[in-house]
């Protein structure tokens, strides 16, 4: 007869198999269970937490779970021995299959476990993805066990076997249960199959001493003597102690508890409750300690037990040690920033709310509870955010919640009434947020709502002001477009009147006499009032207008109907609709009244202080368009008479931009000045204006009057010049300018207006003038006081350059019997052709003047020695006393008597230099005519053979090698001297010794120009030139003299005085050497 599994199963007994299941699970520690071939649960052992409270109970992991269990029944019908399955949930099961003679009735199913260590993470995301309790979630994550595959394979064929010979021996028994022998039988192998079975699992305990020394987490185990029997290695890893150190739990708690109240209460909690737990009459729980490492350091403890029935024979609790140590860390850290993020929260000045997807107020900040006017969140809660808003915004806070909690962000402005009915307006950025607890897919709302009250009553401001500033561009474009002043005044009106609806506005202007107001404008004011107000007396009382008017300051009637001001107008205006009107004066920049602005309403109305602000503003504009207006007209006016006047004017009027000197103005008379067009100067650069000297002259002249401009004199702006233009034919013209300068606001020129006007005659005549007052009239040459001006000038250039002049003293001989014999008119012939052939033998340099009536002077520049003075004056001698032949053909013969003095061995200064002329000319006359005569000063002759040239200290520089080269070739020079001095001694050998101490003297120069170069003497340059030109001069005279044209006495007297004796005088006056010197002392140089 054929038997159930499920009647053997109630022969076995159910109770007996599940405490065997029960055994196995306490002394293996994996979860089992017997499943039929329906998928039902027979018996189970030991199922863990992480399936029943969180797998089981998730339609997501449960799904999970049931495949797996589809996976295992799918794989047991495939006959398959044993089989593994991972679940995705991140678990593994094992099952294999329960055969009774033959048959497949039923499934052995063992799990959960892990392989390795669990990845916390993971299951932690895990949590939080399925919404589980983390903390929870990890705790039971950590409860299951680690197991290889190779011991679970060997647990579950265990489980198998055990289950499939109880069931065998059952389905035995029940066929034969009077066979005692049998059954007898039966047993002796069910109990040897148990002990073989026994062997087994000491093997696998073995395994799994194995496997728990490889643990990474510290385990205990303790026996019921509280011995420490089994310490593993991370233990002694984790907290330092080995097995010597602690042998039992009194020394654990003597090392890790250092409090003694903490280790008085740890070992009393031990001491009552391990008999208990070892003996199962009390349960396990898990225990939170704070463990003191060997080297010091406290660690945070996660304590859990678990009962080994059989180790080493006996029964022993294994303590496992999960370090939490971190994770306190972190959740004191998190706890910390959130108190961080709390006091902000009440610090933060907007007010912050977090709204539920019910619209319910879960949180509200100390700023928010201020603005709803109320001292508790609960006030809020009992009547719902939405009820203090007010009814035009409850339908978008409507939209605006349902959009976060779809989680999208939004903004909206929106009034609320606070409990106080105090009205605010609020900015509000709403933000969806996810909190702890709640669905992942419904989100709350985080609002920060910001007071916005006074913006909002700015914003209408704000708006006019926006609008006022529009208006002000518009005046000004339409001023720009020198639009009427009434065009531009009813534009103005009616824009006002689009921005302030309900309003009419008028300007009403003061008559010529200040007396009455006028009409201005007023575009959409009845014409009936319009004509009412046309010519309004300016009086206390008499209306807004009037009297604002009158006042000088704003006139506001709120009710027309009831004001005394509107007594006489009050029944036209109430019948044309007016009940308000507000008047502001207009007023120009030194405080005179123009007129009025008006702003008309159709209601009573009290002004706000940014309608009075608003009115005056409005005022300020319409005296911008009435004096720009006026402006205009008058400056159209003023432009037509100056182009009048430009236009028919002689003189060239003209403006030039500053600082780019070009023309934006010329009048059409440059056309008769300067042969062109206007319009044609007007292109040209000023550089086309004037001549080069010209153009210096004026900017020199500009550059002036600028720097006394910036130094504040203001009368620079006015000037006068006398220039040259240039016309179009390239010829020069004398004009006088005179110029104004245009400043800007601070002060600087920007324009200069002037007007040119050709003095072409002017200049001619004083050109007339300046020849009589400086030219001798019948030869043209210069007369008395030119030649006075022209020696002077020659006088100052000598000293300057401390060079040498002749000046030649002529008369004509035998001049006054030529006009005695033949007239004035032939006299006057002769001073022509004589003042010609002087001119014919000068240079260009010399100067020849009329000084009386047969007198003449020449003044000679370059003779730098008494013999160029001579043979020049030979010259003049040979000239005029060859023939005058007349046109008549007669001849005239005259002669001249010449006198020559030298600057400065003669005479230093004009007067003497004209008298000792003079004085030359008469001996030369007194001579016998006809010759030459060089002026003799008796204080100046030379006493032969005892000339010796001294030494003097003015002469000594400073510096000592210099000073000893100038004493050497004074020296030479005197010895020179004293040769040329002596009639009986050799040219050759004077002319030896000057070539001797010219080469001294050239060396001298160049030792002494690189000494002052070590020095940096500043005027070295103008030094040097000194000395090259003195050379220069010493090799031309030379020269001279060899060509036979000098005297050899004439050079030696120039080289001696002038370049040795004036070098040793200037450099011993020169004060800056001896300060030059004086800095550094060099006594010796090499050179």
């Amino acid at each position: 007869m054929h038997v159930s599994f499920n009647e053997v199963i109630e022969f076995v007994g159910k109770g007996k198999i599940q405490d065997l299941m029960d055994s196995f699970y306490q002394a293996i520690g994996v979860a089992n269970a017997v499943v039929d071939m329906a998928g039902n649960v027979v018996v189970q052992a030991g199922w863990q937490d992480i399936c029943v409270k969180f797998h089981r109970k998730s339609i997501k992991t449960c799904t999970c779970c049931v495949e797996n269990d589809d996976v295992l029944v799918q794989q047991m019908t495939k006959n398959e021995k044993y089989t593994v399955y991972h679940c995705a949930n991140g678990l593994v099961k094992t099952a294999a299959p329960i055969f009774l003679h033959g048959e497949h009735v039923a499934n052995i199913v063992t799990g959960q476990f892990f392989t390795k260590p669990p990845h916390l993470e993971f299951f932690h995301s895990q949590a939080l993805e399925l919404d589980f309790n983390p903390e929870d979630y990890i705790e039971s994550i950590q409860k299951l066990p680690i197991i290889s595959l190779q011991r679970s394979q060997s647990i579950t064929e265990l489980y198998m076997k055990l289950i499939s010979t109880l069931m065998t021996h059952g389905l035995d028994k029940l066929s034969e249960q009077n066979n005692q022998l049998e059954l007898n039988k039966i047993n002796d192998e069910l109990k040897q199959q148990l002990q073989s079975n026994m062997a087994d699992l000491v093997r696998l305990e073995a395994r799994e001493k194995k496997i728990i020394d490889a643990s990474p987490v510290p385990k205990m185990l303790v026996n019921s003597q509280e011995k420490i029997v089994y310490l593993n290695p991370a233990f002694t890893k984790v907290f330092g102690y080995s097995a010597e150190d602690i042998p039992g739990l009194e020394a654990w708690f003597e090392n890790a508890y250092m409090d003694i109240q903490y280790k008085r209460a740890v070992r009393d909690f031990w001491k009552l409750n391990l008999p208990l737990f070892l003996y199962g009459q009390k349960a396990l729980s898990k225990l939170e300690r704070t463990i003191q490492c060997k080297d010091g350091f406290q660690r945070d403890v996660l304590v859990d037990m678990a009962i080994i029935d059989q180790y080493k024979n006996e029964k022993v609790i294994m303590i496992v040690f999960i370090d939490v140590t971190d994770i306190h860390q972190a959740n004191a850290i998190v706890k910390q920033k959130n108190q961080f993020l709390q006091s902000i929260l009440e610090a933060e000045p907007e007010c912050v709310m977090i709204i539920d997807h019910d619209n319910h107020l879960e949180e509200i900040n100390p700023a928010g509870l201020s603005c709803f006017e109320v001292e508790d969140i609960a006030q809020i809660r009992n009547v719902g955010v939405l009820n203090f808003i007010e009814d035009n915004f409850k339908e978008d806070f409507k939209i605006l919640s349902q959009k976060v909690y779809k989680g999208q962000s939004g903004v909206l402005e929106f009034s609320i009434l606070g409990a106080k009915k105090t009205k605010r307006w609020l900015e509000c950025h709403a933000t969806p947020v996810k909190l702890n607890n709640k669905n992942e897919s419904v989100f709350s709302m985080l609002a920060v709502s910001r007071d916005i009250t006074e913006r909002k009553h700015t914003e209408l401001e704000l708006s006019h002001r926006n609008h006022y500033l529009w208006l002000n561009n518009l005046i000004l474009k339409k001023l720009g477009e020198n639009l009427p002043m009434k065009v531009i005044l009813d534009e103005m009106m009616t824009s006002i009147e689009d921005c302030h609806l309900g309003t009419y506005s008028s300007v009403l202007l003061v008559d010529k006499n200040n007396k009455y107001l006028i009409h201005g404008a007023a575009p959409s004011l009845p014409r009936d009032w319009v004509e009412k107000i046309s010519r309004v007396p300016i009086g206390e009382g008499i209306g807004s207008c009037g009297t604002a008017a009158y006042r000088g300051e704003p006139v506001i009637v709120d009710d027309i109907s009831t004001h005394p001001y509107w007594a006489a107008f009050r029944e036209d205006a109430l019948m044309n609709g007016l009940r308000a009107c507000w008047s502001q004066p207009i007023k120009n920049s030194a405080g005179k009244v123009l007129g009025t602005f008006a702003i008309y309403l159709r209601h009573v109305a009290v002004p706000t202080a940014a309608q009075i602000s608003l009115l005056e503003d409005y005022a300020q504009l319409a005296q911008l368009v009435i004096e720009r207006s006026r402006l205009t007209e008058a400056l159209l006016e003023t432009q037509h008479l100056y182009q009048l006047i430009a236009h028919n004017s002689t003189d060239v009027i003209w403006v030039l931009e500053l600082p780019s000197l070009r023309f934006s103005y010329v009048s059409p008379s440059v056309k008769y000045l300067r042969g062109w067009e206007a319009e044609e100067v007007m292109e040209h650069s000023i550089y086309r204006t004037f001549t080069p000297n010209m153009l210096a002259a004026m900017q020199e002249a500009l550059k002036a009057h600028l720097k006394r401009l910036a130094d504040g004199d203001k009368d620079a702006r006015i000037g006068s010049i006398e220039l040259e233009v240039l016309h179009k034919d390239g010829h020069a013209i004398p004009v006088e300018t005179a110029f104004n300068m245009i400043l800007n606001d601070k002060g600087e020129p920007i324009q200069i207006i002037g007007g040119s006007r050709d003095i072409s005659e002017r200049k001619a005549t004083e050109a007339i003038i300046r020849n009589m007052a400086f030219y001798d009239r019948l030869t043209n040459l210069p007369n008395r006081r030119m030649l006075e001006d022209r020696l002077q000038q020659l006088i100052s250039s000598c000293q300057r350059l401390h060079s040498r002049m002749a000046m030649l003293f002529i008369d004509l001989d035998k001049f006054k019997p030529v006009n005695d014999q033949y007239g004035h008119a032939a006299g006057d012939w002769l001073l022509k052709q004589v003042a010609q052939r002087m001119l014919s033998v000068l240079r260009k340099t010399d100067t020849v003047a009329r000084v009386g009536g047969d007198e003449f002077v020449v003044l000679l520049p370059d003779a730098k020695i008494a013999e160029h003075a001579l043979n020049i004056a030979e010259k003049i001698r040979l000239e005029l006393e060859q023939p005058f032949v007349m046109k008549t053909g007669i001849i005239l013969n005259i002669s001249s008597s010449i006198g020559i003095v030298m600057y400065p061995e003669d005479a230093d200064n004009s007067r003497d230099l004209l008298r000792f002329g003079d004085e030359a000319m008469y001996y030369a006359k007194k001579g016998g005519r006809n010759k030459i005569e060089l002026f003799k000063n008796p204080a100046k002759e030379i006493i032969p053979n005892i000339v010796e040239l001294m030494w003097h200290e003015e002469f000594m520089c400073g510096q000592s090698d210099i000073d000893a080269e100038h004493q050497k070739i004074l020296k030479k020079a005197s010895h020179l001297l004293q040769l040329s001095a002596q009639p009986d001694k050799c040219q050759t050998e004077a002319m030896d010794a000057l070539d001797q101490l010219l080469d001294d003297v050239a060396h001298h120069f160049a030792h002494e120009e690189i000494i002052l170069a070590q020095f940096d003497y500043k005027d070295l340059q103008h030094h040097v030139e000194q000395h090259v030109h003195l050379l220069e001069q010493a090799q031309l005279l030379k020269e001279q003299a060899e060509r036979g044209e000098i005297s050899s006495g004439g050079l030696i007297e120039y080289v001696i005085s002038d370049v040795i004796v004036e070098h040793l005088r200037l450099m011993g006056a020169d004060k800056k050497f001896f300060s030059l010197f004086s800095k550094t002392k060099i006594n010796t140089l090499d050179v």
